[in-house]
């Protein structure tokens, strides 16, 4: 059979953590976007949950018809035989790890058991909320776990690899319920004013007094919180509200191109491409539907994503 070529715009590390026998976690993928990639195929996984742990970048998921975006440091769950996919939007220029956990209580959690293995479980079954911001200790569990896997010489490896995953759940959990750092509730405050100055000059000097720092400081802390730097951030969400533009009204693109700050409409066109893997044009023919525009998914095809 003739291997399938990667993709040019995804590496992607896909570890098999049943290898290891540990209990109810099955699978680890980890894939970078280099670029905006067609969107993912509604889908299900039975009896299974798929957590996703968005380190950098932006993404748009969709469940009973309703939309998630996601920013860097968020955290998404999809519940066992839910149908989801990305609602129509690509899959943007991201860093994405996704576990792949059975929900079927016969299986322990990380081969744990007694009380603590059904408090694990509970944890999934209790999330208050299906996205939440998470924090950047959760992908520094997850590189340790794929370092780990990675050494099939250690004879500790699946103990490395359980501790680390244990680890993550539990970081998950506390981000969960709101136990979110200080800096990170400061750059959302930060997120907050960009959104209200999109189409202004922002000076990365007033973005930082917002958050309390120096420039240099903030520059550092804004992308441990947020994944990203702050003018990819700031372009971005221009990105984003010019989607929502093209959506909503016939006015000329390159009208919504000056109000929004660009300088022409060429510069524009390459930057909409870099993050939404298409021209301005290109999206409103299309009818692209962003996450304010989705309702419910269409079912023909059920496809899981690429493990």
């Amino acid at each position: 059979m003739t291997k399938k070529p990667p993709h040019p715009l995804q590496t992607r590390q896909s570890l098999h953590l049943s290898e290891l026998g540990l209990g109810n976690v099955d699978f680890l993928g980890i894939v970078h976007f280099h670029g905006a990639v067609r969107p993912l195929v509604p889908h299900v996984h039975p009896d299974t949950y798929e957590i996703c742990y968005l380190a950098r970048g932006r993404q748009t998921y969709v469940v009973k018809g309703r939309a998630y975006r996601l920013r860097g440091n968020d955290v998404y769950v999809t519940f066992p035989d839910e149908d989801h996919d990305t609602g129509g939007c690509p899959e943007e220029k991201s860093l994405l790890y996704y576990l792949l956990v059975s929900a079927h209580p016969a299986r322990s959690f990380l081969g744990i058991g007694g009380a603590e293995g059904r408090a694990l479980h509970e944890v999934l079954r209790g999330l208050p909320s299906r996205h939440f911001r998470g924090s950047p200790q959760m992908r520094a569990a997850l590189d340790a776990v794929s370092a780990a896997f990675h050494d099939p010489a250690d004879p500790l490896r699946a103990a490395r690899v359980r501790t680390h995953l244990l680890a993550f759940f539990l970081e998950m959990a506390a981000c969960s319920r709101g136990a979110m750092p200080t800096a990170q509730t400061a750059m959302d405050q930060v997120c907050a004013l960009i959104a209200r100055r999109l189409g202004e000059p922002i000076r990365l000097e007033a973005l930082a007094r917002e958050a309390g720092l120096s420039v240099s400081r903030f520059k550092t802390v804004f992308r441990e919180s947020v994944g990203m730097p702050p003018r990819e951030y700031i372009l971005r969400e221009t990105v984003h509200e010019a989607e929502r533009r093209l959506v909503a009204s016939d006015r000329p693109v390159t009208e919504i191109a000056l109000d929004l700050g660009f300088s022409s409409s060429q510069y524009f066109a390459t930057v909409f491409r870099r993050f939404a893997g298409c021209t301005p044009a290109g999206f409103r023919r299309q009818q692209v539907r962003p996450m304010y525009a989705v309702g419910v998914t269409p079912n023909s095809r059920r496809k899981s994503r690429a493990k």
